[in-house]
Protein backbone atom coordinates (compact mmCIF):
# COMPACT_ATOMS: atom_id res chain seq x y z
CA UNK A 1 0.00 0.00 0.00
CA UNK A 2 1.00 3.21 -1.11
CA UNK A 3 1.94 6.26 1.85
CA UNK A 4 -0.07 9.62 0.86
CA UNK A 5 3.10 12.34 0.61
CA UNK A 6 1.28 16.19 0.99
CA UNK A 7 3.72 19.05 -0.17
CA UNK A 8 2.69 21.90 1.01
CA UNK A 9 3.50 24.66 -1.97
CA UNK A 10 2.49 27.92 -3.62
CA UNK A 11 1.88 27.92 -7.36
CA UNK A 12 5.18 29.26 -8.87
CA UNK A 13 7.33 27.66 -6.42
CA UNK A 14 10.15 26.01 -8.55
CA UNK A 15 11.27 24.75 -5.41
CA UNK A 16 8.44 22.87 -4.84
CA UNK A 17 8.18 21.45 -8.16
CA UNK A 18 11.86 20.22 -8.45
CA UNK A 19 10.82 18.28 -5.30
CA UNK A 20 7.90 17.09 -6.26
CA UNK A 21 10.03 15.72 -9.27
CA UNK A 22 12.30 14.05 -7.18
CA UNK A 23 10.32 12.54 -5.04
CA UNK A 24 8.28 10.14 -7.94
CA UNK A 25 11.19 9.87 -9.74
CA UNK A 26 12.45 8.09 -6.15
CA UNK A 27 9.47 6.60 -4.62
CA UNK A 28 7.23 6.52 -6.92
CA UNK A 29 6.30 2.68 -6.63
CA UNK A 30 5.80 3.66 -2.20
CA UNK A 31 4.22 6.88 -2.58
CA UNK A 32 1.22 9.05 -3.79
CA UNK A 33 1.70 12.66 -3.78
CA UNK A 34 -1.26 15.48 -3.00
CA UNK A 35 0.33 19.07 -3.54
CA UNK A 36 -1.60 21.71 -1.59
CA UNK A 37 -1.04 25.01 -2.43
CA UNK A 38 -1.01 27.35 0.98
CA UNK A 39 -2.13 30.53 -0.61
CA UNK A 40 -5.58 29.07 -0.42
CA UNK A 41 -6.23 28.20 2.47
CA UNK A 42 -4.97 31.25 5.34
CA UNK A 43 -4.81 28.69 8.35
CA UNK A 44 -1.92 27.09 6.26
CA UNK A 45 -0.79 30.15 5.03
CA UNK A 46 -0.06 30.95 8.67
CA UNK A 47 0.98 28.31 9.42
CA UNK A 48 3.96 27.61 6.94
CA UNK A 49 4.65 31.09 5.73
CA UNK A 50 7.94 31.58 3.56
CA UNK A 51 9.07 27.75 5.15
CA UNK A 52 7.75 26.22 1.71
CA UNK A 53 8.13 23.53 0.37
CA UNK A 54 7.04 21.27 3.13
CA UNK A 55 6.73 17.56 3.09
CA UNK A 56 3.90 15.42 5.42
CA UNK A 57 4.20 11.82 5.58
CA UNK A 58 2.00 10.44 8.48
CA UNK A 59 1.22 13.81 10.11
CA UNK A 60 4.74 14.66 10.39
CA UNK A 61 5.83 17.69 8.94
CA UNK A 62 9.18 18.46 8.08
CA UNK A 63 11.37 21.28 5.84
CA UNK A 64 12.06 20.00 1.96
CA UNK A 65 14.80 22.35 1.75
CA UNK A 66 16.88 20.05 1.21
CA UNK A 67 15.17 16.66 1.00
CA UNK A 68 15.88 14.63 3.77
CA UNK A 69 15.91 11.48 2.00
CA UNK A 70 17.13 9.15 4.85
CA UNK A 71 14.34 10.17 6.69
CA UNK A 72 11.93 10.01 3.63
CA UNK A 73 13.39 5.73 3.79
CA UNK A 74 13.24 5.63 7.48
CA UNK A 75 9.02 6.64 7.40
CA UNK A 76 8.42 4.28 4.31
CA UNK A 77 10.13 1.26 5.68
CA UNK A 78 12.79 1.31 2.56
Amino acid sequence: MKKEVIIYSRQDCYLCHEVYAELISLYEDFIDINMIDVDNDITLKKKYGLIIPIISIDGEDFSANPVKHDHIRKILDL
